[in-house]
């Protein structure tokens, strides 16, 4: 198995403690600042609860402007960093928050679950995702320095 490959299964591992923690939590995700997907973990109910197909991708974009319109905000009315984004809805909860420079966490859960609990999780878990997210961004940098120009096929 190689590095690389380690580092996913560590942070899918890690994702899959945090859904585990409380069957309220639905689905856990990762994503780059830019709203790239780097790992989800979803339970059976949040899959039963949502109609139709889920794009874990199109999800990622929109936490990842869902955090940046937050910090934007923060921004314009010089009220510093974005801690946390918390967004109630009718049926549950998402709460963002920054795991280092790179990523962002977001754990989306039912509403019957006490927000200072997600949150808590939320710290918990970004200090320990951060550190692994560093280690697979440099990962994939050196991947990619050692795949040859020659062997990259051209679509």
């Amino acid at each position: 198995m190689s590095g690389l490959q380690k580092l996913y299964d560590a942070i899918t591992s890690m994702l899959s403690e945090i859904i585990n923690v409380d069957e309220s939590i639905l689905c856990v995700l990762i994503a780059t600042r830019s709203g790239q997907l780097i790992d989800y973990v979803a339970s059976k109910d949040f899959y039963e609860k949502v109609e139709g197909s889920v794009s874990f991708d199109e999800l990622a974009a929109t936490i990842a402007a869902m955090y940046g319109a937050s910090l934007a905000t923060g921004t314009e009315f010089n009220l510093g960093d974005t801690d946390a984004v918390l967004t109630e809805f009718a049926n549950g909860r998402i709460v963002i928050i920054s795991c280092g420079n790179d990523a962002l966490l977001a754990i989306t859960s039912e509403r019957n679950i006490p927000l200072g609990n997600i949150r808590l999780l939320a710290k918990k878990y970004s200090k320990k995702l951060s550190d692994l997210i560093k280690k697979l961004f440099v990962a994939i940098d050196e991947e990619i320095k050692m795949t040859k120009p020659e062997s990259m096929e051209i679509l």
